[in-house]
């Protein structure tokens, strides 16, 4: 049975070496981080929530949460590998709308990126209840367009 645990620094490590190619993709546009020891460190270390979700073999198979730079926004991110599984895919949009829903209890906006393109990804954000708030022109590295999508909760 899926489980979600706390992020541990070796969980984080083991899903950016093994994470989905579209993933990477992303964040080589959002990001200067490229190695994936760097990226599950950076992650691990991210200032707000942070989760792993692990498989039936005790494998983690996606981590995410949300970093907070400030009081009052925050950036949800969460990367998977190729092992999830359609049950497992189900069980962390529960789990996610959940941890959006009483973190905008206390955060009043959480806003997510999404490479433009990226049909899984945008659809994935909305079915999490993120509205589409607008198009990042060339903001990747390569000039591809970044969506920003925001969850604000209840006024």
């Amino acid at each position: 049975m899926d489980e979600f645990r706390t992020l541990t620094l070796s969980a984080a490590v083991y899903v950016a070496h093994h994470m989905r190619e579209m993933d990477r993709e992303c964040l080589r546009a959002v990001s200067t981080i490229t190695d994936p020891e760097v990226f599950g460190l950076n992650r691990w270390q991210t200032d707000g929530a942070a989760w792993a979700l692990f498989d039936t073999f005790n494998e983690p198979v996606a981590i995410g949460g949300i970093s907070q730079h400030v009081p009052w926004c925050g950036t949800a991110w969460m990367v998977a590998t190729d092992a999830m599984q359609p049950a497992s895919w189900k069980k962390l949009i529960r789990h996610s709308r959940k941890v959006f829903r009483n973190a905008a209890k206390s955060i009043p906006r959480i806003e997510a990126q999404v490479l433009a393109g990226w049909a899984e990804a945008d659809v994935f954000a909305r079915s999490l209840n993120f509205e589409l708030e607008g198009v990042r022109r060339r903001a990747g590295r390569d000039g591809q367009d970044i969506l920003t999508f925001v969850y604000q909760g209840s006024p």
